[in-house]
């Protein structure tokens, strides 16, 4: 068990150094509760699902989520995460933006569905239009991108890191060696 606990923590090490972000809230949730982080790391899977849909819709329905928890490192990373995944910039700044005019038929669909879902009234035809589009699967992806993207601001600010979690940037998309621009 010691093996498989330096194992997550390395990975955890890996990712924090890959995308720049801050994860002190893990080392002090596996402080407090032994054990937890091993919990943790298993749902990496799911929080990182995407099968159907394209990056560019599964991440802006990711950034719609952790915008709405107003957490700026949050937002970043999915940010990062987009910018590795090959999503187009302007995507990024006209979904923050909510700018869906600009948006491509994929990343609209996917703000639409991400909206509802947030909002409690997740709409039937939007829901449809999303299986057309993807088949049945999206639904899964982009729920889990939905629930994902909003869970870890609300772990940080429930742990009480919410001191690392600062306003979600409304201009630019920050610099990071995924990309500058501002």
């Amino acid at each position: 068990m010691r093996v498989i606990g330096l194992a997550i923590k390395y990975a955890i090490s890996k990712f924090a150094k890959r995308y720049d972000y801050n994860v002190d809230y893990l080392h002090a949730m596996e402080a407090s509760a032994p054990g937890s982080l091993w919990r943790y790391a298993l749902t990496a899977p799911l929080a990182q699902r995407r099968t159907t849909v394209p990056p560019q819709a599964y991440f802006a329905a990711k950034l719609i989520a952790a915008r709405q928890q107003d957490c700026g490192p949050c937002v970043q990373l999915v940010i990062n995460m987009a910018r590795e995944a090959g999503v187009n910039e302007q995507t990024l700044l006209d979904v923050l933006a909510e700018d869906d005019g600009l948006l491509s038929e994929d990343a609209l669909l996917a703000v639409q569905f991400s909206r509802g879902v947030l909002a409690g009234v997740a709409d039937p035809d939007v829901a449809a239009a999303v299986t057309r589009r993807w088949g049945q699967g999206a639904l899964v992806d982009l729920s889990l991108a939905v629930a994902f993207g909003g869970f870890y601001p609300v772990l940080k600010r429930g742990l009480g890191y919410a001191q690392s979690c600062s306003l979600a940037p409304h201009t630019g998309l920050g610099r990071t060696k995924f990309g500058v621009t501002g």
